[in-house]
């Protein structure tokens, strides 16, 4: 007899284990989700049809054991809501768009982002460090300030429909080794102390690398660029405190401005200046010791 029950309970304990990793597909509709799903303790969400901010706060605030998230076949609604705001002081959302702070400090490992979507909210995945990778759809065309900032990333890819990488969007992401960049503006700060970021390759489409965009990236020696590179403008302290070890920027021709502390306290070697530069901000080479050639 309590051979037979230890049995029940083991087979009880392992189907507890089971449906607890099992992912729970829902469909729902704007600010419905919260109706649909009774059980707060799922670590494992597939969400259809159409959601909005409300949703995405209630995910935020009560599915505290989720790890893993499909929004894929997603579409997200505009709200807003004068009276009361929905995430921090915000209570307008646009529509295609990942709300602000909407996974901030989760432990999420697992997001794929909906097919539609367009823009990526301020801090929206800040602090997930466990996120290591995502896929981000064709369809985006901007990611705003501190968005992905301490994530668990280790590679990233943006596909060249991104035009706008916002102040500090991958920041202090300590995993990170290699980017990849095809086109748009990269914002201040927006990789800031990527200690580890070794590789960066830039798509013809870049034209402007913000103030302090690698700012103490103590590893990144080298940069990619391609050959129909359409860069403007490099600005203030942008590759302060790397190891930058050339800046043989000649074939880009559309290039005006170098801003003020660019690559000081760097082990260039190499500067090569085309004629389309207008601009050399105060202390651009400063301290740049190991500089041989000038040009």
């Amino acid at each position: 007899m309590n051979i037979m029950r230890k049995k029940i309970l083991v087979a009880i304990a392992t189907l507890i284990s089971l449906t607890s990793w099992a992912v729970t597909t829902v469909e729902s509709q704007p600010g419905k989700l919260e109706s649909l799903l009774t059980d707060h303790s799922i670590t494992s969400l597939k969400v259809t049809g159409t959601i909005d901010a409300r949703d995405f706060k209630f995910i935020a605030d009560n599915l505290l054991a989720l790890s893993e998230i499909d929004l894929s076949e997603v579409t997200i609604a505009a709200y807003c809501n004068e009276e009361t705001a929905t995430f921090g002081a915000d209570n307008n959302f646009a529509a295609a768009s990942i709300p602000c702070t909407s996974f901030f400090g989760k432990s999420i490992t697992s997001v794929v982002l909906p097919a539609s979507v367009k823009s990526i909210g301020y801090a929206a995945f800040a602090g997930c460090d466990q996120l290591t990778t995502i896929a981000f759809p064709a369809s985006l065309d901007s990611i705003s300030g501190y968005a992905f900032s301490a994530t668990g990333f280790t590679t990233l890819a943006l596909p060249a429909t991104v035009t706008k990488i916002g102040e500090g969007a991958f920041s202090r992401c300590e995993k990170l080794t290699s980017a990849t960049i095809e086109a748009g503006h990269i914002g201040a700060k927006a990789f800031f102390a990527d200690a580890a970021l070794t590789d960066v390759k830039f798509g013809s489409g870049v034209t402007a690398i913000g103030n302090g965009a690698f700012a103490g990236c103590k590893s990144l020696a080298t940069l990619r660029w391609s050959d129909a590179t359409q860069l403007a403008l490099i600005g203030n302290e942008a590759f302060i405190a790397t190891q930058m070890s050339d800046a043989a920027l000649a074939k880009f021709q559309k290039l005006s401005t170098l801003g003020a502390w660019a690559y000081a306290g760097t082990p260039v070697e190499e500067v090569t200046l085309p004629e389309s530069v207008k601009e050399v901000g105060d202390g651009t080479f400063f301290y740049a010791t190991h500089v041989t050639n000038l040009v």
